[in-house]
């Protein structure tokens, strides 16, 4: 992993170690790792967790889109989850990327939507690779939860 990545993974997990509850409220610790990599990270326009319920639902974790906090995940995340790979979607002025990134025992039960702006001119093998990287940093810390 380069030396800026490390750092940045360094820093999520310093923040995920100084997360403390407010009395009455249940802390979310991801919601604020992904706050601030969405804020340390140029080009990112959207950053969602998306984790299967011991319900077998699959919701939204986190996100930098307050409004989708338990929401149902979309199909393309769901697909993500059950295939075990990447998936694409181009948008308006982006590309969201999907990228499943823990596993307990043979089911993938989280997965990191990234949408990062991007030109239609854009290369999207680098807006892959960076999406990846940057669903690697959030699996980072939610290994440590």
């Amino acid at each position: 992993m380069p030396p800026r990545s490390m750092l940045c993974v360094s820093s999520l997990l310093l923040l995920l170690a100084g997360c403390n509850s407010t009395p009455g409220t249940e802390p979310n610790p991801v919601q604020a790792i992904v706050e601030q990599l969405a804020q340390d990270t140029e080009g990112i326009a959207r950053l969602t967790v998306h984790q299967l319920g011991s319900d077998e639902a699959c919701t939204v974790l986190a996100s930098t889109d307050g409004t989708k906090i338990g929401q149902p995940s979309d199909q393309e995340d769901l697909k993500a989850m059950q295939t075990g790979k990447p998936v694409v979607l181009e948008e308006a002025g982006a590309c969201d990327i999907t990228v499943p990134v823990r596993k307990r025992g043979d089911r993938w039960t989280h997965a990191v939507g990234v949408t990062l702006r991007a030109a239609p001119s854009a290369d999207r093998k680098l807006l892959r690779a960076k999406a990846i990287e940057i669903a690697d940093a959030i699996a980072v810390a939610l290994a440590d939860r």
